[in-house]
């Protein structure tokens, strides 16, 4: 015994001898050996190091006289801390003796090594204190609940709705450390942010444009104050920017010239996060057909996102990706839905957040924005909350956005059941207006003469078009003349077909004001 504890421990014979003579053979043994055992996370076994010391004290005294036995509980106890030291559980092969042992503190240490065999179970990693940590340092707002730190989010849009300019005022809002875009809350951080805006469609020119600079006088006499303030605080990359900083980063010219669209950004985001450990890194992609020409291809789609996962799982809340796409031309009686996000379902199946924008049809400047997925803390601008944007023209000619405000998705969309809902909010000066109308202004025929020829038809009225032409052409109000036609209906106004000019084949429709009865 102890030329066994002298061989791991350089100890002394003599104070050796004085430890086994008190009963303190635990004094033999490293206090680092105890202290990895003690921060062992979710173990109450031993609670301190002197309640292990003195369970091993306690079963030394236990087989006093029994030499043989007393070396080999010693030889086991180390074993067991030693492998609960190096945390090497799954390499760990313990001997019979270990098993099948009487000694308690044989058992419970080798239970503490069992139990972490498992692969590090989740449960195992976690106390009170750790999970209060976690849920303190939940993932924080970047623009309400549609956009959060440490995750990846798409956004899409058919063509020309308004994507790119709502990523660009999101991007530049966050990078000029706002705390709220659009009305939206941007939560503080105790880090503070960087935004690379991934630009692989617009030139330098067409940007300068978007924000209010495209003749020469728009730039004359403007002082550089004033020009930062109107431009975009992101840090904008294109695809020769990107190539550039690469090799400043120190990649092979060989090695960039050989590697995808995908990985060079990658590589750029994560060398970036790299070089500025003081940051949180918020990336907006624009857009994923600019990374990837085989996102229609699931395998491809999914090996695309993985990627994008597998940064975020490096860097944590460091990194937040906002990556635009396209949808095909969504019609105007459809919802939004997931499966309108072009390209395979592994996009979105494997994005964090799926946002949608889709042109309203109240207006050619309306569109509304739709939550299709919410991982980190739900849905909340769904089909019955969508979220309603204008886009306008501010007095230095740029075009922007303002939120109107919340609405029902219904509204915004052309199917049978809006059209019907618009007749029913058709409000009754409405069909009052029309009444009159006909009343004063029209004549009512009882039957269409042959001898009318095309050109004289303006005196009648052949159609709803017409209808709402003539009846408003001196009023403010702009109504559809699918609306005139079913007031007109509804005030038992009906159309019935009639030849032009005898046998011409054009054909208009005669009115006949018929009662309700008729």
């Amino acid at each position: 015994m102890f030329n066994f504890l002298d061989s791991k421990f350089n100890l002394e014979k003599d104070f050796v001898i004085s430890q086994v003579e008190e009963g303190t053979i635990s004094n033999c043994i490293s206090e680092q050996l105890y202290q990895s055992v003690v921060e062992m996370q979710s173990q109450d076994a031993f609670t301190s190091i002197d309640d292990l010391k003195a369970e091993i004290d306690l079963a030394f005294i236990e087989n006093l006289g029994n030499e043989a036995q007393l070396l080999e509980d010693i030889k086991h106890v180390v074993t067991l801390l030693e492998c609960i030291a190096s945390r090497s559980f799954n390499d760990f092969v313990a001997p019979d003796a270990i098993v099948l042992s009487d000694s308690s503190v044989i058992s419970k240490l080798y239970n503490l090594v069992d139990s972490s065999r498992i692969n590090n179970r989740f449960c195992d990693r976690f106390d009170a204190d750790s999970i209060l940590v976690k849920l303190k340092n939940k993932p924080r707002k970047l623009w309400g609940k549609l956009l959060f730190e440490g995750t990846n989010t798409i956004l899409f849009s058919d063509n020309g709705v308004g994507k790119t300019q709502l990523s660009m005022i999101v991007a530049d809002g966050i990078a000029r450390g706002f705390d709220s875009i659009l009305g939206l809350e941007v939560e503080a951080s105790p880090m503070s942010r960087i935004v690379l805006y991934y630009d692989f469609e617009m030139t330098e020119d067409m940007l300068l444009k978007r924000f209010g600079f495209s003749e020469p006088s728009d730039a004359t006499g403007i002082s550089s104050e004033k020009i930062r303030e109107k431009l975009p605080h992101f840090i904008r990359i294109d695809n020769y920017s990107l190539y550039n900083e690469l090799l400043e980063f120190g990649y092979d010219v060989d090695v960039l010239d050989n590697s995808s669209k995908i990985d060079q950004v990658l590589a750029h985001i994560d060398k970036y996060v790299e070089h500025n450990s003081s940051y949180n890194i918020v990336t907006v992609i624009d857009n994923i057909t600019s990374l990837s020409t085989k996102t229609e291809d699931n395998g491809a789609a999914q090996s695309l996102m993985n990627k994008f996962n597998e940064l975020k799982q490096k860097h944590g809340s460091r990194i937040t990706n906002l990556i635009l796409a396209h949808t095909p031309k969504v019609s105007y009686e459809q919802p939004l839905r997931k499966e309108h996000l072009k390209g395979a379902k592994s996009l979105s199946d494997f994005a964090d957040e799926v946002i949608g924008l889709k042109q309203s049809s109240q207006g050619e400047d309306i569109f509304y924005l739709k939550q299709l997925k919410g991982r980190v803390d739900g849905i909340e601008y769904d089909e019955d909350n969508v979220l309603v944007f204008n886009r306008f023209e501010t007095d230095s000619g740029v075009l922007s956005l303002d939120i109107k405000g919340t609405d029902n998705e219904f509204s915004h969309i052309r199917t049978e059941e809006a059209r019907k809902a618009e007749i029913e909010l058709a409000n009754a000066d409405l069909y009052e207006k029309v009444g009159e109308a006909f009343n004063v202004s029209f004549k009512v025929l009882e039957d269409f003469p042959s001898n009318i020829g095309i050109d004289e038809r303006s005196e009648f009225i052949f159609n709803a078009s017409e209808v709402s032409t003539i009846l408003f052409q001196d009023s403010a109000e702009d109504f559809s003349s699918r609306l005139i036609s079913k007031v007109m209906t509804s005030l038992g106004v009906v159309y019935k077909t009639s030849k032009i000019d005898g046998n011409k084949t054009k054909k208009g429709y005669l009115l006949e004001r018929l009662t309700q009865s008729a």
